[in-house]
Parts: C-alpha cells; sequence; structure tokens
C-alpha cells in the first residue's frame, strides 16, 4: 500500500496494481459510471471493478484511477501545460501513465519536455531515453533530439558527440542550426571561445535567415565587447552567405547584402563574377528581364558566362502582323540556315517544326500560316508533329488553317479527343458555333477517363458560348435568334469580357458533418477498433495503442498509430517505400522498414479487403482520410471526401480562397495523406516545400516557424491557401496558371509566358508547359477542382482565355 501513496512520485517503479488495457465501452454511461479496467491473468483478459476513491496530493482519485479521472489528467495537464505550470502538468501526465502503460513512452516525451522547461535536464534526459524505445517511429525521432538537447543543457561531456550522431542520423532535421547554435552556446561556457565563434560564424554564414543566426550574430557581438577577438567576415564568406539569401529569402535582405557587395572596391574578378551571377538568377527569378540580361552580360565579361548564361532569358515572343509582308533580316538569317537551298515543300518535317516555332517567335502570321498548309498539303507527317505544329501556330496562325490541319487528327487513337478539343476552338473562333457546339458535346462524349481535363474545358466553351448567344441574340426576331451563327463574335466577345477567376463571387462552404460530442465519436470508433484488436493486436500492437488514445479523446494521436499500423502492412508486402512522417523529414529518406520474424511478417501481410476496409472507416471517423484511403485502396474509396472541411472553410474563408480549388490541390498532392513527404522533400497535405513554407512564414510573420509544422493539417492548410490566393493575384486571377505556378514556380511560368504571343489562347498555352510534371498537374488539378463543384451541383467558374501581362514580381517565390 506504501507504494500506491507514492506512485506520483515513483512514476518507473513496479506497481503491483498497474493498469493493463482497458475495456470497451458496452453501452452508454450515465454520467456516475466509471470505466472497467482489464487484468491481465497469465494472458486471460477479465474485468473488475474500480477501487474505492482516495486522495493523492490532494487530488481525489480512484485506486487505480478510471479512464474518465484519466482523461481528466490529460486535459489539466495540457492546461497547466499552456499556463507555464510544469510541475502540476507532471504530476498528471504520472495518472496518465499509470493508467495506460502502454502509452509510457508518449508520456515519457510529454514528461522530458515538461522537465525541459523546469530546468531539469538530467531527469528529461532519462525521460527522453524511455521515449526512444517507442514503437512510434516519431515520438522516437523526437526523444532523440530531446536526448541531444538536455545533453547541451546539463552540459553533458559527451554532448558534442550526441550531436554529431544526431545530425548524422537526421541530415535535414529542421532545428539542426538551433543545436548547433546550444553546442556554441556550450563551447562558451566551457571556455573554448575559438570552438565557439567557429560554430557561431558557420550558423550565420549557412542559414542567415534563421532565428539561431540572428542569436549568433548577437552572440558574437557580446564576444567582442568582452575584448575577445572575433575576425570579421571574410569577403568569400560574405559571398556565400549572401548566395543563401539568395536561394532561401528573404529576398529584400538578399537585394540589400547583394547591392552592398558590389559596391565594395576590392573585389577580384571572380568574386565580381560571381555577384553578377546571383544578381542575374535573381532578376530573373523576379521577372526583371533587362536587370538579368545586363547582369549576365557583366559575368561574361568577367569570365563566367557558363555559369551565367542560364539566366539570360529568352527574347520575347512577337505580336502577330497580318499586314506585315517583309521578314526579319535575323529570322531570314535562321530559316536560310534551317532550309539551305531548299523550299518549304520539300523541307523535312522536324525542319517545319522548328520553323513555325521561329514564326510564333517573330509573330510571322504568313509565315506559320504557309508551314501549315505545307504540312496539310502533304499529309505524310507523323501525327506528334501536326499536333504539336498546330498549336504552337494558335493564335499567330490564321484559324481555317489550324482547323484544317488538326481535322486530320480527329480520330487519332493518342491525339484525337485533344485535337478535337482545339478543332472546335478554331471554329468558334472563325464563329463557326454550330460545328463548334457539336464537337464540344463529342469531346464531353468521349473524354471519359478518370482525369477528363478536355471535357471540362468543353463544358466550359458550351457554358460560355450559350450565355453570349442568349445576350446578344435578345434584339433579334425568333427566326433570327434560333440560328446559333446569329452573333459571329460571341466567341471572341466571351474572351474580352470574361471574369477573371479571382473577383467570381465565392461561396459559403457548408460545414460537411454537424459538430459531434466527443463521447458519441470515442464509442463509435472503440465499436469499430474493438473486433479488430481481438484479430490482428499481436501483430499490430499500434491498434492497442490506438485504443488507448481513443479512450482519451486523442484522435490525432490515434490516427498517427493506425499510420504506423499501415507502414508496417505495407512494409510486410514490399514493394517501395513510403515517406511518411517526421523522420523521414529529419532524414530526407524513408523510414526504417518494420521487421519482425516471418510469422509476423504473414500475419501482417494478410490483412484482407474486409479488414482495410473497416480500419479505412476508422481512420476516416478519426479524421484522417489520407490513412483511409491508403488502407481501402483508391479503387473502393471515396474519390472526393471534403476532408478537413472545416479547416479547408477556414482556411479559404481567411484568404479569399475557393475552397474546391483547395480541396482539389489536397487531392493531387497527397491525397488526403498529411504525413507524407515525397522524394523531393513536400511535406503534408498540400505538399509545400520547406524553402516555399520558411518563405510563407516570413511573409507571413511567423517568426517561430519549423518546417515540421507543415505536418500539422491547420499550418499546412492556411499556408497554402495564402500562397495560392498569392499566386491567383499576382497572375491576374487565371487560377490554371496559378495551379501552374504552384508546382513549377512561379517564376518559370513568367518566363513561359514571355516565350508565348499574348495572342495564343490560355487552354493552349498550358498545352505547351515544358515540365512534364507540371503539365501532368494542372490537368488533375483542375479536373479534380471541376468535380468538387460538380459534387456540390455548382458550375466550374469562368475561366478567361487571355493571358496576363508579365510583370516584375518582387515576392520570388
Amino acid at each position: 500500500m506504501t507504494c500506491v501513496l507514492v506512485w506520483l512520485s515513483c512514476v518507473h517503479s513496479a506497481l503491483a496494481w498497474q493498469a493493463a488495457p482497458l475495456c470497451a465501452l458496452d453501452g452508454p454511461l450515465g454520467p456516475d459510471q466509471r470505466q472497467k479496467h482489464f487484468v491481465l491473468d497469465e494472458g486471460n483478459r477479465s474485468c473488475v471493478a474500480p477501487a474505492t476513491p482516495e486522495r493523492i496530493y490532494g487530488i481525489p482519485w480512484t485506486i487505480p484511477p478510471t479512464v474518465a479521472e484519466a482523461r481528466a489528467a490529460f486535459a489539466q495537464a495540457d492546461l497547466a501545460t499552456k499556463n507555464g505550470r510544469p510541475s502540476v502538468a507532471l504530476e498528471q501526465l504520472s495518472v496518465v501513465e499509470n493508467t495506460f502503460p502502454r502509452l509510457t513512452d508518449r508520456i515519457a516525451y510529454l514528461r522530458g519536455q515538461l522537465l525541459m522547461a523546469a530546468g531539469q535536464p538530467e531527469a528529461a534526459c532519462d525521460a527522453y531515453l524511455t521515449a526512444v524505445e517507442s514503437l512510434d517511429r516519431d515520438v522516437e525521432a523526437l526523444a532523440r533530439v530531446g536526448f541531444v538537447e538536455c545533453g547541451l543543457a546539463m552540459d553533458a561531456d559527451d554532448a558534442a558527440e550526441r550531436l554529431q550522431l544526431l545530425l548524422r542520423r537526421y541530415p535535414k532535421l529542421p532545428t539542426r542550426h538551433a543545436l548547433e547554435l546550444q553546442l556554441a552556446q556550450y563551447e562558451e561556457r566551457r571556455g573554448q571561445p575559438d570552438d565557439a565563434i567557429r560554430l557561431y560564424r558557420a550558423i550565420d554564414i549557412q542559414n542567415p535567415a534563421s532565428a539561431a543566426a540572428a542569436q549568433a550574430r548577437s552572440a558574437l557581438t557580446a564576444m567582442g565587447g568582452l575584448g575577445i577577438d572575433v575576425p570579421p567576415l571574410t569577403t568569400a564568406e560574405a559571398i556565400s552567405r549572401t548566395e543563401r539569401l539568395v536561394r532561401g529569402g528573404p529576398f529584400k535582405q538578399a537585394r540589400q547584402d547583394l547591392r552592398a557587395l558590389l559596391r565594395h572596391k576590392d573585389l577580384t574578378a571572380s568574386e565580381q563574377a560571381r555577384l553578377h551571377v546571383l544578381a542575374a538568377r535573381m532578376a530573373r527569378t523576379e521577372g526583371r528581364w533587362d536587370a538579368a540580361a545586363k547582369a549576365v552580360e557583366s559575368a561574361r565579361s568577367l569570365g563566367m558566362g557558363q555559369h551565367a548564361d542560364r539566366y539570360m532569358p529568352p527574347n520575347p515572343a512577337r505580336l502577330p502582323n497580318p499586314e506585315r509582308t517583309d521578314i526579319d533580316p535575323q529570322l531570314q538569317q535562321e530559316l536560310d540556315a534551317i532550309l539551305g537551298r531548299r523550299s518549304l515543300n520539300r523541307a523535312r518535317p522536324y525542319q517545319l517544326e522548328r520553323i513555325v516555332q521561329l514564326a510564333v517567335e517573330y509573330g510571322e502570321e504568313a509565315l506559320a500560316t504557309d508551314v501549315l498548309e505545307v504540312m496539310v498539303e502533304q499529309g505524310r507527317f507523323p501525327a506528334g508533329i501536326l499536333y504539336n505544329a498546330a498549336l504552337t501556330a494558335v493564335g499567330t496562325a490564321r484559324d481555317e488553317t489550324v482547323a484544317h490541319l488538326l481535322s486530320g487528327l480527329l480520330e487519332h487513337r493518342n491525339y484525337g479527343v485533344s485535337a478535337r478539343y482545339h478543332y472546335a476552338r478554331a471554329l468558334e473562333r472563325l464563329g463557326a458555333l454550330d460545328l463548334a457546339i457539336e464537337e464540344y458535346h463529342q469531346v464531353q462524349a468521349l473524354d471519359d477517363g478518370h482525369t477528363p481535363y478536355y471535357a471540362m474545358w468543353a463544358e466550359q466553351r458550351l457554358w460560355t458560348i450559350d450565355s453570349h448567344l442568349s445576350q446578344s441574340c435578345l434584339a433579334l426576331t425568333p427566326t433570327q435568334s434560333t440560328a446559333r451563327s446569329c452573333s459571329s463574335d460571341a466567341a471572341n466577345d466571351s474572351e474580352r469580357n470574361a471574369v477573371p477567376e479571382n473577383l467570381v463571387p465565392l461561396f459559403e462552404l457548408q460545414t460537411v458533418l454537424p459538430t459531434t460530442p466527443d463521447v458519441h465519436l470515442r464509442r463509435r470508433a472503440l465499436r469499430l477498433l474493438k473486433p479488430l484488436l481481438a484479430e490482428h493486436a499481436a501483430a499490430f500492437p499500434w491498434l492497442e495503442r490506438a485504443w488507448d488514445l481513443i479512450l482519451l479523446d486523442r484522435y490525432q494521436a490515434a490516427a498517427d498509430e493506425l499510420s504506423q499500423a499501415y507502414l508496417a502492412y505495407r512494409d510486410a508486402r514490399g514493394g517501395h517505400r513510403l515517406r511518411s512522417g517526421l523522420e523521414s523529414v529529419f532524414a530526407n529518406g524513408s523510414p526504417r522498414r518494420y521487421s519482425g520474424n516471418r510469422t509476423m511478417r504473414r500475419s501482417r501481410a494478410r490483412l484482407d479487403q474486409d479488414t482495410r476496409n473497416r480500419l479505412a472507416e476508422l481512420a476516416a471517423l478519426l479524421g484522417d482520410h489520407g490513412i483511409a484511403v491508403r488502407f481501402a485502396g483508391h479503387e473502393t474509396a471515396d474519390a472526393h471526401p471534403l476532408a478537413y472541411a472545416t479547416l479547408v472553410e477556414a482556411a479559404s474563408q481567411r484568404y479569399g480562397l475557393d475552397p474546391d480549388l483547395l480541396f482539389a490541390v489536397m487531392r493531387v498532392e497527397s491525397v488526403y495523406n498529411r504525413r507524407i513527404i515525397s522524394h523531393v522533400g513536400a511535406v503534408g497535405l498540400t505538399q509545400i516545400m520547406p524553402r516555399t513554407g520558411r518563405l510563407i512564414a516570413q511573409a507571413m510573420g511567423r517568426t517561430d516557424f519549423q518546417v515540421t509544422d507543415l505536418l500539422d493539417p491547420q499550418t499546412n492548410l492556411n499556408f497554402s491557401a495564402w500562397y495560392l490566393a498569392s499566386l491567383i493575384r499576382r497572375f491576374e486571377g487565371h487560377v490554371p496558371l496559378a495551379v501552374a505556378a504552384y508546382n513549377g514556380g512561379p517564376h518559370n511560368v513568367r518566363l513561359w509566358l514571355r516565350q508565348r504571343p499574348a495572342s495564343m489562347p490560355l487552354d493552349v498555352f498550358l498545352e505547351h508547359i515544358p515540365f512534364t510534371e507540371t503539365h501532368r498537374y494542372v490537368r488533375r488539378v483542375l479536373t479534380h477542382y471541376a468535380a468538387y463543384r460538380t459534387k456540390r451541383a455548382l458550375p466550374m467558374p469562368r475561366l478567361s482565355m487571355r493571358l496576363p501581362t508579365t510583370t516584375p514580381d518582387m515576392m520570388a517565390f
């Protein structure tokens, strides 16, 4: 009984009464009823009633505490932590730990954090060592970081070695520079100023925009004030520091530092050249084309043209001039180089394809049309060349010729649907609206795949034609108004008068499900999980941990345990690894495989479809649609769930974004998986790159941002909504261009716009996106966007076909 009375202070003691797994709720409980407890008896589970209440540290608890009391203790621990009372939080967490021993690792990590806050790093290290043994890979990773932090805080002799081992394990650790700052402070306390200065300086050079770098600079200034010799930055170090600012921002500081360095008079030629390369890169990223060209020329003159030439902006495409009769002399030289003594009629296919590109670049309508006519007459070219030439010439060559060339591809196996859509567009521009409408309906019938991109555009055009015909024909007689061609300028008017997408009135997204009291959600989740435990708890211990967390109303943590169970199932099945969770962020790679003997692996791999469906239902109930889709499979899962609807609605309303667009981006980027990490390091629901996340945080005024924050759905969706709304504004309301910029970078989209004539329609411009991934990405997002709108009987916003003007963009990301 003595041990029982002091169990709050002897957390690691072996307690005779310590509770084992808990029973399920068999039915609704009244407010005075208490949860039963499982007691392990040689592997058999039975239920016993709780003991009589007693007081421990003045707090009334039953011995052992009930689930309700443990749940309340966890809530009190949260509140005490928020209010800066770690000792109270530690007492409350002890109640939880002893009620739920399977969660000892999770509680140990929280205890370590509280002990650090209370100034007890040695005790915190003991707690972290317990948490390192966690079944949850995220808890293990956090505990490893905590173990290094406590070692630095207590000036452990092996503190530097601990950090070195940690960084070897987690080379992309987001808190790397903060830990290196603590190591520098540790060296300074040990009386090693040279080592401290070296570390402070390295932090400032390698990550100059971080809070750790600001503290490092302050520390160096303070050391200089104490009479310690702190050498200034060398020119090479200053240039390296500026290079990192140019790559990662803040860009205002990068511009200032770059200008200051260029004013130095003692720079070597190679140093000047490096700075001009940086200036070219920054100017091109911001769309300052003349400044970029000037900087490239300066770098060339100093012998670094091979590094600077990649930042030379291409010549802008010219608008077609149908009245022009002479050919630009420079174009004539290029034609002579391509054709030699051949005429257009004798040119080879690849030569004609290149000439079409040149004709568009120089705005030569007659030449572009002539080349297409040669292709039509000869009719022996590969379909790909004919299709590409026709689309390249749209906006420059005459639409009659474009339509004629595309008409020969309408039945082609690979190009039929897309050629038919652009054929209909050419007819629409020519005013042949009856024929265009017929072809658009054909496109809708033929484009029936998972991502019906051309059917979406066809619907846009049909809606536009009907809208403008109804307006332009109102003044005509009934007989006149029956003709579809009553306004031959309807299509052109539609493009001139289309409303930019960001000006389309947004709608209020209704809450998908009514707010459910926790007790009902808890009971539903437990009923789903109970039969799964009986069948699969031995192979998947994470299910039992999820059970405990559900009892504690920790639904996101319970979903995390289901995620670990899915990874174990996936590892048992073999195949490529899935990057997921904190460990993947820290290591920039796939997490370690879940091992186990052959029997265990076979047991894990044998989850049938019915079991996976039940796990998917549970995951969705807990709010994790990504794991639900993974368990159920893409074929059986809801293709367009309103995942994280409350967060999507709040973020969209905050930044003036259509929430369906945010749903679509989340669908394409992660399939609603909040823990997913891409192979290039993009994080979370909307796959935000760490650099982009830092820049968004800077723009939003967040100084406490860490890359791991992007694993939080609310932060991720807020950042994505802010960024998408920003891109839509910067591209004059054109949602498709904003979507392309989200994936391929706004600087690249501005560059692509520069290379195409302003007369080219938007839908054709999108066909010319040179990045394969971005090209597919735009199609998928727009079609899922349309599907989300359709799901709630809403039409797609009206998409303008006119390309925006390109102006410098100092946001630079």
